[in-house]
């Protein structure tokens, strides 16, 4: 009966550790009834803007030598998008599953022959985009074959009503607008 709730917790999960995954670490999940996948990003921005002053005593925070503003509006990219800005392709290359592929191929990765180009390009925006979102960035429509649970956008059922968060080349915060259609779950 709450509309809204969250918790902070600690978290384990058995994935294996990287340099991008830790499989302990602390989150805090929240949930409000009624909102979209865009109140839940105009929030999470809130949330660390209004944090980051307090906990650090400055407006702009220090990372690996490097600054971060969280008070710039945290930019809002799809995946095409970001693997033009920061994979260098351009936007016929961004669209073109053989171009996609062989860049993977070239970065030393072999994308199963499967995959579709939704999945070809959040492959490439995994190997060659995520390192270079320095500044808060959130990540928007990611493709249906990626996000289990999302709810697909009305306007394009192709993607997701999903974001990702990134700083500092880190993934902060995943987010969505829930599934609630019982057939399609």
């Amino acid at each position: 009966g709450f509309d809204r709730v969250f918790e902070i917790n600690r978290s384990y999960r058995n994935e294996g550790i990287s340099v991008r995954h830790n499989p302990e670490f602390t989150m805090m999940e929240f949930y409000a009834a009624y909102w979209n996948h865009h109140d839940l990003m105009d929030f999470t921005e809130n949330v660390l803007r209004h944090a980051a002053r307090p906990a650090t005593g400055s407006a702009t925070l220090q990372y690996a030598g490097r600054e971060v503003d969280p008070d710039k509006p945290f930019a809002r990219l799809t995946v095409r998008d970001a693997l033009v800005a920061h994979a260098g392709l351009t936007e016929a290359q961004a669209a073109d599953a053989k171009h996609i592929h062989a860049q993977l191929k070239h970065l030393g990765q072999e994308p199963p022959a499967h995959w579709s180009l939704a999945e070809l390009q959040f492959g490439l925006f995994e190997a060659a985009v995520e390192d270079k979102l320095w500044e808060p960035t959130f990540i928007v429509e990611y493709p249906v074959e990626v996000s289990p649970l999302a709810r697909a956008s009305d306007a394009n059922p192709a993607i997701t009503e999903r974001f990702e968060l990134f700083i500092t080349g880190r993934e902060f915060g995943n987010g969505f607008s829930e599934l609630n259609d019982a057939e399609d779950q």
